[in-house]
């Protein structure tokens, strides 16, 4: 029986090598790319009054996915072409992230709240805040129902994170036992 190796594995760890970072940078920009192409296709205010709800889901699934690459990229990424970018980026996502049925959730669902304030945080950490949205989704994340039992333990995991992220980085392991409860 001939054993195969994963690909790209050599059998031993490289770690954190200039040419491995290299590629990884090349593989966040090429991700920075699909973005671009999915605010200005995609999202695209044409295709708000086709299926406004289904519209409404791709939008702010796809804000949540895009407020994290930017985070991530924002770290990663040194270059001032590369922070341009992003910033480009993060500007034209806080019209999805911060469209009023987001401020209407914060406020008349607070336990989904943690859905809706990550996007939002990571656009602050990026320069873009919104001291309104900030004072909603702060209310909405100390409400006593925004510790209501998640359904999926991924879920569980995104929430914590974004109390970590949100709520003075205070320790997530507590925030995350409570809701055990």
């Amino acid at each position: 029986m001939i054993a195969i190796e994963p690909m790209g594995y050599c059998g031993e760890d490289q770690g954190a090598n200039p040419e491995r970072l290299d590629l990884l940078r090349d593989y966040i920009r090429s991700s920075l790319r699909v973005a671009r192409v999915l605010l200005d296709e995609v999202l695209h205010v044409r295709f708000s009054h086709e299926d406004p709800e289904e519209y409404r889901a791709v939008a702010t699934k796809a804000a949540g996915e895009l407020a994290m690459l930017l985070r991530l990229a924002k770290r990663a990424l040194p270059g001032e072409e590369d922070d341009l970018q992003i910033r480009n980026l993060a500007r034209d996502l806080v019209v999805h992230a911060r469209a009023p049925h987001v401020y209407r959730s914060l406020l008349m669902r607070p336990s989904r709240a943690t859905m809706y304030a990550l996007v939002h945080f990571c656009l602050t950490e990026l320069g873009f805040p919104d001291p309104k949205m900030d004072r909603l989704a702060r209310l909405a994340l100390h409400s006593s129902v925004a510790w209501a039992k998640e359904r999926v333990p991924y879920r569980m995991l995104d929430a914590a994170w974004t109390r970590h992220i949100a709520l003075e980085r205070q320790s997530s392991n507590t925030r995350l036992s409570r809701s055990r409860r």
